[in-house]
């Protein structure tokens, strides 16, 4: 029961942020103007600086890869913005170990300056096994949306809505056999010294586990992100940490260190790597890629 209803409130919310979308939603400010604190937020379709913001017709890309944490930017009405990539997982556990290679990729379109529809999944995927067979095969593919809901200001942080509903179109191998819905709230704030903080909190409910159980999870991220000194107009690093815990008993959480660079080659291209590693024991030993942006 709980399942299904936690995947019905997540389609909701991402049918309710499309008609959002398609209703021009006004984005509220944080600060009543004449307040002594009010703070003129960069508008919803701007981006302060490359390492953040807000992408426009005008300026830097600002993909949502290669973090785990998700960023609040959206692509910008009527752009189609690209994600891919090539990662490398490896994972040692008591019966096995484990290598992947996969291709995730995001397909981002922007209905207006404030909401985006996505749709993501691992192009394709090849597991070693030792001692085992090989698995191979298309990952199931995620359909969603993102809305930038309130510009922020001072301590109060920029606000946005996110969900996602996986739907079980892999290969038989490969596939999660199940919907897999996904909702998040992010939060964005701009730091001293030209960075970024970015906060996820949220929830969702992967696919049976090993054992077959199924579990609802709270799944978080926090990244810190700025751009290099020594070419500040076109590099940016970040740190972050994220990751799942299970809202239930006796099941270990995902917690995952990361940390990367993006280089824009041009306004709207980008190149970027990544690695991130397990702090616990049911978690990925190493994630690391090397990825592709494109806006258009």
């Amino acid at each position: 029961m709980t399942h299904r209803l936690f995947s019905a409130m997540a389609v909701a919310g991402t049918l309710l942020l499309a008609q959002l979308a398609v209703a021009q939603v006004a984005v509220p400010s944080l600060n009543e103007p004449g307040s002594p604190t009010q703070w003129t937020a960069p508008a919803v379709g701007r981006v302060p600086s490359p390492h953040g913001g807000y992408a426009t017709d005008s300026e830097e890309i600002a993909a949502e890869r290669p973090r785990a944490t998700r960023r609040l930017a959206p692509v910008g009405s009527r752009h189609f913005q690209m994600e891919t990539s090539v990662d490398y997982q490896t994972e040692n556990d008591t019966a096995a170990k484990r290598e992947q290679i996969s291709f995730p990729t995001l397909l981002r379109y922007g209905l207006s300056e404030h909401v985006e529809v996505q749709m993501q999944g691992n192009m394709y995927t090849f597991q070693n096994i030792s001692g085992g067979s090989n698995v191979n095969g298309f990952g199931d593919l995620f359909f969603g949306s993102k809305w930038a809901a309130l510009d922020g200001g001072g301590l109060l942080p920029s606000l946005g809505f996110a969900g996602r509903l996986g739907l079980p179109t892999g290969s038989n191998s490969v596939s999660g056999n199940a919907l897999q819905p996904q909702a998040e709230t992010i939060m964005s704030w701009d730091m001293p010294w030209e960075m970024t903080l970015d906060g996820n909190l949220g929830m969702d409910l992967p696919p049976k586990d090993a054992a077959g159980d199924r579990f609802v999870r709270l799944t978080y991220g926090a990244a810190v992100e700025r751009p290099l000194p020594f070419w500040s107009d076109r590099l940016n690093a970040f740190v972050e940490f994220a990751g799942a815990v299970p809202l239930k008993s006796q099941k270990s959480g995902t917690h995952l260190f990361g940390t990367g660079v993006g280089f824009r080659i041009r306004d709207n291209m980008q190149l970027d790597t990544f690695g991130r590693f397990g702090l616990s024991k049911s978690s990925p030993d190493v994630q690391t890629g090397l990825g592709f942006s494109w806006r258009l």
